[in-house]
Protein backbone atom coordinates (compact mmCIF):
# COMPACT_ATOMS: atom_id res chain seq x y z
CA UNK A 1 0.00 0.00 0.00
CA UNK A 2 2.78 2.46 0.82
CA UNK A 3 4.42 1.88 -3.01
CA UNK A 4 1.32 2.87 -4.06
CA UNK A 5 0.73 5.64 -2.17
CA UNK A 6 4.80 6.68 -3.24
CA UNK A 7 4.17 5.79 -7.07
CA UNK A 8 1.36 7.73 -7.10
CA UNK A 9 3.04 10.67 -5.21
CA UNK A 10 5.64 10.45 -7.61
CA UNK A 11 3.81 10.15 -10.62
CA UNK A 12 1.86 13.60 -9.70
CA UNK A 13 5.27 15.30 -8.76
CA UNK A 14 6.73 14.33 -12.07
CA UNK A 15 3.43 15.18 -14.13
CA UNK A 16 3.05 18.43 -12.64
CA UNK A 17 7.19 19.42 -13.47
CA UNK A 18 6.34 18.68 -16.89
CA UNK A 19 3.05 20.73 -17.30
CA UNK A 20 5.06 23.57 -15.43
CA UNK A 21 7.89 23.27 -18.30
CA UNK A 22 5.33 23.16 -21.07
CA UNK A 23 3.63 25.86 -19.60
CA UNK A 24 6.88 28.63 -19.95
CA UNK A 25 6.85 29.40 -16.64
CA UNK A 26 9.92 29.94 -15.05
CA UNK A 27 12.99 27.18 -14.18
CA UNK A 28 15.37 27.09 -12.12
CA UNK A 29 18.58 28.58 -12.57
CA UNK A 30 21.34 26.09 -13.00
CA UNK A 31 22.92 24.93 -16.80
CA UNK A 32 20.91 21.08 -17.71
CA UNK A 33 23.55 17.94 -17.61
CA UNK A 34 23.84 18.07 -21.59
CA UNK A 35 25.03 21.37 -21.87
CA UNK A 36 28.36 22.12 -19.92
CA UNK A 37 30.71 20.65 -22.94
CA UNK A 38 28.92 22.55 -25.46
CA UNK A 39 30.93 24.37 -27.88
CA UNK A 40 30.80 27.78 -28.64
CA UNK A 41 30.30 28.09 -32.47
CA UNK A 42 29.26 31.32 -34.70
CA UNK A 43 25.90 31.46 -35.33
CA UNK A 44 26.33 31.40 -39.17
CA UNK A 45 27.97 28.19 -38.74
CA UNK A 46 25.35 26.53 -36.72
CA UNK A 47 22.15 27.95 -38.75
CA UNK A 48 21.27 28.09 -42.57
CA UNK A 49 19.05 30.75 -42.24
CA UNK A 50 17.86 34.22 -39.21
CA UNK A 51 15.67 32.32 -36.43
CA UNK A 52 12.48 33.70 -37.11
CA UNK A 53 10.58 35.19 -33.70
CA UNK A 54 7.09 36.54 -33.36
CA UNK A 55 4.51 38.02 -31.43
CA UNK A 56 2.24 34.72 -31.11
CA UNK A 57 -1.32 35.73 -29.87
CA UNK A 58 -4.64 35.09 -31.15
CA UNK A 59 -5.39 38.19 -32.28
CA UNK A 60 -3.57 40.22 -35.02
CA UNK A 61 -0.81 42.36 -34.01
CA UNK A 62 -1.73 42.07 -29.93
CA UNK A 63 0.99 40.90 -27.66
CA UNK A 64 -1.70 40.43 -24.19
CA UNK A 65 -1.28 36.66 -24.29
CA UNK A 66 2.34 37.85 -23.94
CA UNK A 67 3.71 34.56 -25.89
CA UNK A 68 6.36 34.50 -28.79
CA UNK A 69 7.52 31.28 -31.01
CA UNK A 70 10.90 31.12 -32.54
CA UNK A 71 12.45 29.29 -35.23
CA UNK A 72 15.55 28.61 -36.09
CA UNK A 73 16.85 26.59 -39.11
CA UNK A 74 19.97 24.19 -38.76
CA UNK A 75 22.50 23.35 -40.68
CA UNK A 76 22.96 19.73 -39.82
CA UNK A 77 20.42 17.62 -38.57
CA UNK A 78 19.49 17.95 -34.27
CA UNK A 79 18.24 15.66 -31.53
CA UNK A 80 17.46 18.18 -29.24
CA UNK A 81 17.27 21.94 -29.17
CA UNK A 82 16.92 24.51 -26.47
CA UNK A 83 17.03 28.33 -26.21
CA UNK A 84 17.15 31.03 -23.92
CA UNK A 85 15.35 34.43 -23.53
CA UNK A 86 16.03 36.87 -21.17
CA UNK A 87 17.53 34.25 -19.25
CA UNK A 88 14.30 31.99 -19.46
CA UNK A 89 15.23 28.23 -20.84
CA UNK A 90 12.56 26.71 -23.16
CA UNK A 91 12.76 23.97 -25.59
CA UNK A 92 12.20 24.21 -29.11
CA UNK A 93 10.76 20.82 -31.11
CA UNK A 94 11.44 19.27 -34.32
CA UNK A 95 8.79 21.45 -36.78
CA UNK A 96 10.60 19.76 -40.42
CA UNK A 97 8.91 16.84 -40.58
CA UNK A 98 11.76 14.74 -39.83
CA UNK A 99 14.65 16.13 -41.55
CA UNK A 100 16.00 17.55 -37.82
CA UNK A 101 17.02 20.45 -38.73
CA UNK A 102 13.74 22.60 -38.25
CA UNK A 103 13.02 23.31 -34.75
CA UNK A 104 9.96 25.76 -33.64
CA UNK A 105 9.01 26.54 -30.00
CA UNK A 106 7.11 28.68 -27.62
CA UNK A 107 7.83 31.02 -24.77
CA UNK A 108 5.17 32.53 -22.00
CA UNK A 109 5.25 34.73 -20.37
CA UNK A 110 8.04 36.13 -22.47
CA UNK A 111 8.44 39.38 -21.40
CA UNK A 112 6.41 41.48 -23.98
CA UNK A 113 4.42 43.90 -21.46
CA UNK A 114 7.93 44.70 -19.40
CA UNK A 115 10.58 42.23 -19.88
CA UNK A 116 13.69 41.69 -22.50
CA UNK A 117 11.08 41.66 -25.40
CA UNK A 118 8.96 45.34 -24.31
CA UNK A 119 6.67 46.47 -26.72
CA UNK A 120 4.83 49.83 -27.06
CA UNK A 121 2.12 50.40 -29.17
CA UNK A 122 2.56 52.25 -32.46
CA UNK A 123 -0.60 51.73 -34.12
CA UNK A 124 -4.06 52.06 -33.48
CA UNK A 125 -6.00 50.38 -30.68
CA UNK A 126 -2.80 49.61 -28.86
CA UNK A 127 -1.97 47.30 -31.28
CA UNK A 128 2.14 46.93 -32.43
CA UNK A 129 2.75 46.48 -36.03
CA UNK A 130 6.42 46.24 -35.71
CA UNK A 131 7.14 49.85 -36.66
CA UNK A 132 8.89 49.91 -33.29
CA UNK A 133 11.87 47.68 -33.89
CA UNK A 134 12.27 44.88 -30.85
CA UNK A 135 14.77 42.55 -30.21
CA UNK A 136 16.68 40.26 -27.55
CA UNK A 137 19.53 37.93 -27.68
CA UNK A 138 19.05 34.92 -27.99
CA UNK A 139 21.21 32.20 -27.10
CA UNK A 140 20.94 28.23 -28.07
CA UNK A 141 21.81 24.97 -27.14
CA UNK A 142 22.04 22.28 -29.97
CA UNK A 143 22.77 18.38 -29.49
CA UNK A 144 23.50 17.12 -32.82
CA UNK A 145 22.26 13.98 -34.43
CA UNK A 146 26.01 12.10 -33.89
CA UNK A 147 25.65 13.95 -30.13
CA UNK A 148 27.80 16.52 -30.44
CA UNK A 149 27.00 19.77 -27.95
CA UNK A 150 27.04 23.30 -29.47
CA UNK A 151 25.89 26.66 -28.56
CA UNK A 152 25.73 29.82 -29.84
CA UNK A 153 24.50 33.76 -29.17
CA UNK A 154 22.62 36.05 -32.12
CA UNK A 155 20.63 38.78 -31.33
CA UNK A 156 16.85 38.40 -32.86
CA UNK A 157 14.33 40.76 -33.78
CA UNK A 158 10.61 40.29 -33.02
CA UNK A 159 8.15 40.51 -35.54
CA UNK A 160 4.57 41.18 -35.02
CA UNK A 161 3.14 38.14 -36.20
CA UNK A 162 3.48 34.27 -36.04
CA UNK A 163 3.34 32.15 -38.52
Amino acid sequence: MYFCLFAAASLAAVLGYLAFRGSGGEEPQGTPAWRPNAAGVDADDLLRREPYMGVSCGVANTWACDRIGLAVYLREPARRVEAQIGGRDFDLSRSDYGTGRDFTGFLQPAGLRDGPLEITSDASGGRWIGGEPVSAPVKLWVRSADGGETTTSLEVRLMAGWG
